[in-house]
């Protein structure tokens, strides 16, 4: 069933839209490999982007962390201020890994992109995510002043 409309779907963002979809209806051994693909295309930059994303997610809705922070990293090698991959890896050296100083440098990474991108009018997509991220720097300067 997968096969025919992988090999006639030749737009990126058709593909990507397949992909979410099965995503969404919760068949992550079809998405996954549909991800994949999409991660590794040449000249579809903002899709394989997403892809990267949404690849890690599906990781972690399965309960592979390690595999969800693998992706969450290549992701960042791609595009180096993704502030949703910079709060999942906070979250994931919070809870996971328990390296609290970690998680609060990308949070703050995270949050200097989001100033940036407030500054250049990009504010829109990005409102619930500064919030997020804000909630998660007090929580982290909590644990690491318990901590001290």
């Amino acid at each position: 069933m997968l096969e025919a409309p992988r090999t006639k779907l030749t737009h990126p963002q058709d593909l990507f839209s397949l992909a979410r979809y099965f995503y969404q209806q919760k068949q992550y051994d079809i998405a996954i490999p549909l991800f994949e693909q999409l991660s590794r295309q040449e000249n579809a930059e903002e899709s394989a982007q997403n892809a990267l994303y949404f690849l890690a997610m599906t990781h972690k809705k399965l309960g592979e962390r390690q595999k969800s922070s693998a992706v969450m990293h290549r992701l960042l090698e791609v595009k180096n201020n993704h502030p949703g991959a910079l709060e999942e890896l906070a979250k994931y050296y919070e809870h996971v890994k328990k390296e609290y100083r970690l998680a609060l440098d990308l949070v703050k990474q995270g949050l200097n992109h989001i100033e940036m991108m407030e500054q250049l009018g990009r504010n829109a997509p990005i409102a619930q995510l500064k919030d997020n991220l804000l909630y998660r720097r007090n929580r982290l300067r909590n644990k690491l002043a318990k901590k001290s």
